[in-house]
């Protein structure tokens, strides 16, 4: 990706949307993650019409709103101890003051303290120029009261400054620009390139072929989607009996699937978002199944000598299984499903988006966001 101006924009830019997320109350690495995400959306249109400021501080303001949504409420704390966190720490006294403003009063401060006059912030946030100026006003005296600073505007505005400057000097030592900018144009050029996923199957031939009734296309279709289906049913299953095993669900996703391509039509979305539809309500309804389910398991004579992995492999297999059932249970809903079919199933972020109805950036920033909570959970237990 060569656009120009774009690699010096960034590189003085990129800190500064750092600490502009941080001060909307994003953690610090969450922060850096949505801000990469922001700058890859933005070189699709870049130079933007207007400010390229104003332009990449709404797309990481929405991608840090779909990710709050991902998890249900505030966001979660990056791990302590991460060095970048306690850089943001050691320079987190304007970041702490904003804190404990209202809503609506921390937004426009931030926006101000970050160079934007109150008209461009009325038009960046589509508010009425009078709201912006009467929410600056309102924020400024509760924070000259909260620091006894009464009647002092000048002193109140200086210290938040020169917060806001130390947080951003800090950056720029602290994050690795040159490192994330590789990773905004490396993502820009593949989301330009026309391309399969390395190692996918190609579905639209024989998904067309297969729904016009060739029965080698079904097959073929059917070989290339089976792993992925057990994966994920894996995943969700795995701590159930055998009368709800994920390989039977797994099948029942697979004959369900045939029985459906008849009747399925090219509707803008991948056909592997189709595929995950079926299985979902199929590993929906083993759960269901599972919970009336009262009886106990016995053990069954095997019909022929198993030449498989031995009881130990199996055992150790089986517990392995448990606790990564166990971790994602950790998770909310939504990140969890979003987990499963990047890593478990290996779809890609525009596959995962449209087969939950999100967007690609919302994916990656809510994976990431799970990673770390798994991540967390893990060294608590340690």
């Amino acid at each position: 990706m060569r656009v120009a101006g774009f690699d010096g924009f960034f590189r003085s830019d990129f800190p500064r949307l750092v600490a502009f997320l941080c001060a909307g109350g994003l953690g610090p690495g969450t922060a850096r993650e949505v801000a990469v995400e922001a700058f890859v959306q933005e070189t699709g249109t870049w130079p933007p019409p207007g400010d390229p400021r104003v332009a990449v501080r709404l797309t990481a303001v929405r991608l840090a709103a779909e990710q709050t949504w991902f998890d249900g409420g505030a966001p979660t704390a990056d791990p302590p101890g991460d060095r970048l966190t306690s850089v943001v720490e050691r320079n987190a006294r304007g970041v702490e003051l904003l804190s404990t403003l209202p809503e609506t009063q921390r937004t426009v401060l931030t926006w101000s303290l970050d160079g934007f006059s109150p008209a461009a912030i009325a038009s960046a946030l589509g508010m009425a120029g009078t709201t912006v100026r009467s929410n600056l006003r309102h924020a400024r005296e509760r924070l000259k009261q909260r620091l006894g600073l009464a009647g002092r505007e000048e002193a109140l505005m200086t210290e938040l400054r020169e917060a806001e400057a130390a947080l951003v000097n800090a950056l720029r030592s602290a994050l690795d620009v040159e490192e994330a900018l590789t990773r905004v144009k490396t993502a820009a050029t593949a989301l330009a390139a026309p391309r399969v996923p390395a190692g996918r199957f190609g579905f639209d031939g024989p998904v067309r072929a297969a729904v016009e009734g060739d029965p080698d296309a079904a097959q073929d279709l059917l070989a290339a989607v089976q792993p992925l289906i057990v994966r994920y049913c894996r995943a969700r299953l795995g701590g159930a009996d055998a009368y709800s095993s994920a390989d039977d669900v797994a099948q029942e996703v697979c004959l369900a699937l045939l029985t459906a391509l008849p009747g399925y039509r090219h509707q803008g979305r991948p056909f592997l978002a189709f595929v995950y539809g079926i299985a979902q309500h199929k590993v929906a309804d083993a759960h269901r199944a599972h919970a009336r389910n009262r009886t106990e398991a016995v053990a069954e004579l095997p019909e022929a000598m198993d030449l498989a992995d031995g009881p130990e492999e199996r055992a150790l297999r089986a517990e392995l299984n448990r606790q990564l059932a166990r971790l994602l249970q950790l998770l909310p809903e939504r990140q969890r499903e979003i987990v499963l079919l990047r890593i478990v199933v290996g779809l890609s972020a525009d596959e995962a988006a449209e087969a939950v109805s999100s967007t690609p950036g919302a994916v990656r920033v809510a994976q990431h966001r799970a990673l770390l909570r798994l991540r967390s959970a893990l060294e608590r237990r340690r």
